[in-house]
């Protein structure tokens, strides 16, 4: 991907990953910016948020890139992210699969950038009330 823009790594530097990008040629094209308490300000100027987690409970992470209006992509394998990203499959990529998520992102990149409107309202306080008092009333 030689038109990849910069990859900024929210995570802490270690050798291992340092090392790795290094030995690819790569240092030009990343910075490990490591671990923040606001990460929404790299999100929000950010080009497009990717997310290939093996595992999540709920991915906040999601709804955060969302609401900072980033676009996102993520892999099919993570519980929870499918139903976040709604109808958005062009965002979603193959679990463990590279080329899937090499042309994802570059779909993705290539999108206007969406509002998110529909899933953020799902995830609303007001619908969140309704679900809550559903649950009661129904138990």
């Amino acid at each position: 991907f030689p038109d990849l823009p910069l990859l900024v790594l929210l995570c802490n530097p270690n050798e291992e990953l340092m090392q790795l990008i290094e030995s690819n040629g790569l240092t030009d094209r990343f910075f490990v910016a490591g671990h923040h308490k606001n990460p929404y300000k790299y999100m929000a100027k950010s080009e497009a948020l990717l997310l290939c987690s093996d595992y999540e409970g709920f991915p906040t992470v999601i709804l955060e890139g969302m609401a900072c209006r980033t676009k996102v992509v993520i892999t099919d394998g993570a519980a929870g992210s499918l139903e976040i990203m709604n109808n958005r499959k062009s965002n979603i990529a193959k679990h463990d699969d590279i080329e899937s998520l090499g042309k994802t992102i570059m779909e993705t990149l290539n999108q206007a950038t969406p509002t998110y409107q529909e899933e953020l309202n799902y995830f609303s306080e007001q619908n969140a009330v309704e679900a809550w008092v559903k649950v009661i009333r129904d138990n």
